[in-house]
């Protein structure tokens, strides 16, 4: 479970805590070249801000990319461990987080370089959020992906029009993907991704946190581009 320094019961003990963002990968190192890199773009957001790489099991020369790329760089850290899934690598970033508020994104995300400042307005000016969720855009033209993006895209523009929440809000039974952001203190009440799930931790953990009582937001302030090559298989399994 990620500590968390100073007091994350207020507002102002969180902002000393920072942000941690938890980068998650597998056999993607030309993917994840690129994520790293519009991380190293990130704006100030004002606060401390920590990076978080959690390789899970790669065989590809993974870890010493990072290690070389994040050379010197005192607020990155690496997380190496077996294939475990995904499930198990979020949670491995949870634990390593040193921070009060946490982020989560994949390997093929190209971050805008506001994300992390974003975030931390976003929890600034919305206390009662504990979850928040950005837009992510399609950054492939390929029509398979395109046409798996409007799917995704259209299942979440139905949970926003349900609760009313287009322009931005909170929505129950939002899921937890798509670079979503976190008050760490939200893992000590709904517990961790669930480890025994193969696909869908996001949308489980998301009917969590709506049994909990606690709704998911979402910004439309920015968007996340998303570089994802998917087989037909896999949109069908998505689906």
């Amino acid at each position: 479970m990620a500590s968390n320094p100073g007091n994350p019961g207020s507002e102002a003990g969180a902002e000393a805590a920072g942000i941690t963002i938890v980068v998650l990968t597998r056999n993607r190192r030309e993917l994840l070249r690129g994520c790293l890199e519009s991380l190293f773009a990130q704006e100030d957001p004002g606060i401390p801000l920590e990076f978080v790489v959690v390789d899970d099991g790669s065989s590809d020369g993974t870890a010493a990319m990072v290690r070389e790329l994040t050379a010197g760089r005192g607020n990155w850290r690496l997380v190496c461990q077996p294939h475990r899934g995904i499930a198990a690598a979020r949670n491995a970033g949870i634990g390593a987080a040193r921070s009060a508020w946490l982020a989560i994104v994949d390997d093929d995300f190209l971050l805008p370089a506001g994300y992390a400042r974003e975030i931390a307005g976003y929890f600034r000016l919305h206390p009662e959020a504990e979850v928040v969720r950005f837009r992510v855009a399609d950054a492939n033209t390929g029509f398979l992906s395109r046409a798996l993006y409007a799917y995704q895209e259209a299942g979440m523009q139905r949970s926003l029009a349900v609760a009313g929440v287009l322009a931005g809000g909170s929505a129950p039974g939002l899921d937890a993907s798509g670079g979503t952001a976190f008050r760490c203190r939200v893992f000590g009440r709904v517990g961790p991704f669930d480890e025994s799930f193969l696909r869908g931790t996001d949308t489980e953990f998301g009917l969590r946190l709506a049994a909990a009582g606690i709704a998911g937001h979402f910004s439309p302030a920015l968007r996340i581009g998303h570089r994802g090559r998917p087989s037909l298989a896999e949109a069908l399994a998505k689906a």
